[in-house]
């Protein structure tokens, strides 16, 4: 960099000059305009919203990412304030936010936020203090996260409601300290001691067998069955312990390891009373099978064989009543045979396309009404399918025909109806002879084109109006009273009467039909 001055010694004019070496400035220069390009790239391109606002909350900068976020643009965002992004129930704690930023120049939090549309999203927020005038703000959109959270725990509390009201004792330890970390009301209730009593499975043991030489051989046999890794091993029967005040109770313990999470499930039940359940299991079954016996819709119940994409893969296992009375079939003419021998024509049906689905996918679906047609039926169905838990499925369904053939005949009558309203209308426009169409107050709801020709007036004039005051009080009201006498008594009436339209006089033979 040069730079020069002019001056005078002794009136003569004499230059000076100075030369820097500015290498140094101007690569700086380069590399802050670099840098400043780089920080602009990287905020632009930022995957969270960048907002930058004064001391009051106003934004003076935004990123792409704010307006994609927020669904405001650029411009409309650098018109707001912090506030006005705020869900209203949120603002305060918004602000004392910013109020914490500008005396500790950083802060966190999670707000809830209003997009353009209005929608309610979660955002987390963390901003830095520049200045005194600047604040730097970063949002990350958590909705999805915050969702999640809810979902997950509402889900863990599903489970552990569940667990807790779990008629089967449920208890858990880690596997390599033998902690117990979670024992269930019922688990408790079952071996009759305080869950405070088991802090460790040892503990377990030690109370629950009291006779050592059984507790010892019984821990040996189940520490080698756990060993073993077999399923089939970690189910004991007939074990018989001891309760804290001193009752026997046999139970019916099943573990289940849970390795990967160092974990041991461990399962109980009370088996004492099992006769008394498995009774009421069965009351539980025969209520049920009358319950479907009774419905006015036919069940059936299948099991799948082959890959299910044809009739002679769903094999018949019941049919309640209804389904029998239907077929005018036995049990035992049904039971063990497919679909396709009691329904030939099944597979151009496109029901067992639905039932292959359901079969596969667990999710129930709607089969609408449908005419099916062979030799022996010509009916209209409709099915709701379900698989069962055992892979089984399970048809209810309907003889719709009735219905279907009444939706179909007043389908026929609305098309013949319409046909005939189209005719009439045809013969009211295009009859040689005036037609005047009334309601029963006797006031015109339509007069045809010759009506009209002959009463010299348009259809805007005539619409809504009584014959009297249409043609006078002359010879108007003779032919209002003799409509309303025709509408009145239900009976045709003709008259040959003379009219007056304008300044014409014509005779007309006039027929009032109700």
């Amino acid at each position: 960099e040069i730079s020069g001055q002019k001056f005078k010694i002794n009136e003569k004019d004499h230059y000076f000059g100075i030369a820097r070496d500015i290498t140094q400035r101007k690569k700086a220069e380069q590399e802050l305009r670099e840098s400043e390009a780089k920080f602009r790239s990287y905020i632009n391109n930022a995957p969270d919203g960048i907002f930058i606002s004064d001391e009051n909350g106003k934004y003076l900068e935004v990123n792409p990412r704010a307006s994609k976020i927020t669904g405001y643009s650029e411009k409309e965002l650098l018109q707001m304030h912090i506030p006005d992004l705020l869900f209203k129930e949120d603002i305060e704690n918004g602000l004392k936010h910013f109020q914490q930023l500008k005396k500790k120049g950083i802060s966190r939090g999670e707000f809830v936020f209003q997009t353009k549309t209005g929608e309610n999203r979660f955002w987390h927020v963390a901003a830095v203090k520049l200045s005194n005038t600047r604040f730097l703000g970063f949002v990350q959109d958590i909705t999805e996260k915050k969702i999640f959270e809810k979902q997950l725990q509402e889900k863990n509390y599903f489970i552990q409601s569940i667990l807790d009201e779990f008629p089967i004792g449920i208890a858990t330890n880690e596997i390599n300290t033998q902690k117990v970390t979670y024992i269930n009301p019922k688990f408790a209730e079952i071996y009759g001691w305080p869950v405070e009593e088991f802090p460790t499975t040892l503990d377990f043991f030690n109370k629950l067998f009291p006779d050592k030489t059984y507790r010892e051989k019984l821990q040996a046999e189940i520490i080698a069955d756990i060993a073993s890794g077999d399923p089939e091993r970690m189910k004991w029967d007939n074990l018989r312990i001891t309760t804290k005040d001193g009752k026997e109770k046999i139970v019916f313990a099943f573990n289940i390891p849970l390795s990967a999470m160092n974990t041991m499930v461990s399962t109980v039940q009370d088996v004492t009373d099992e006769k008394k359940a498995e009774e009421r299991l069965k009351e539980s079954e025969e209520r049920f099978r009358e319950l479907v016996n009774s419905i006015n819709s036919g069940v059936a119940v299948y099991r799948v064989i082959n890959d299910g994409s044809s009739g002679s893969d769903y094999i018949i296992k019941d049919f309640n009543r209804y389904s029998l009375t239907h077929e005018q079939l036995e049990k035992k003419d049904v039971i063990g045979k497919s679909l396709k021998d009691i329904r030939p024509n099944i597979d151009d049906y496109g029901l067992i396309d639905t039932f292959r689905e359901v079969w596969k996918t667990g999710e129930p679906a709607y089969f609408p009404a449908k005419i099916y047609v062979d030799e022996k039926y010509s009916n209209y169905y409709e099915n709701r399918v379900f698989r069962l838990p055992s892979g089984e499925i399970v048809a209810i369904y309907d003889d719709v025909s009735d219905r279907e053939n009444a939706m179909a005949e007043i389908k026929k009558s609305r098309l013949e109806l319409e046909e005939s309203e189209e005719k009439f209308r045809l013969l009211f426009e295009n009859a040689g002879l005036g037609i005047g169409y009334y309601n029963p107050e006797g006031r015109v709801i339509a007069f045809n084109h010759k009506a009209l020709q002959n009463s010299g007036l348009p259809s805007e004039k005539v619409v809504g109006k009584t014959l009297t005051e249409l043609f006078g009080e002359t010879s108007g009201a003779d032919y209002n009273k003799r409509l309303i006498h025709a509408i009145t008594f239900g009976k045709t009436e003709i008259y040959e009467d003379r009219i007056k339209v304008k300044d014409k006089t014509f005779w007309y033979r006039s027929n009032y039909t109700p």
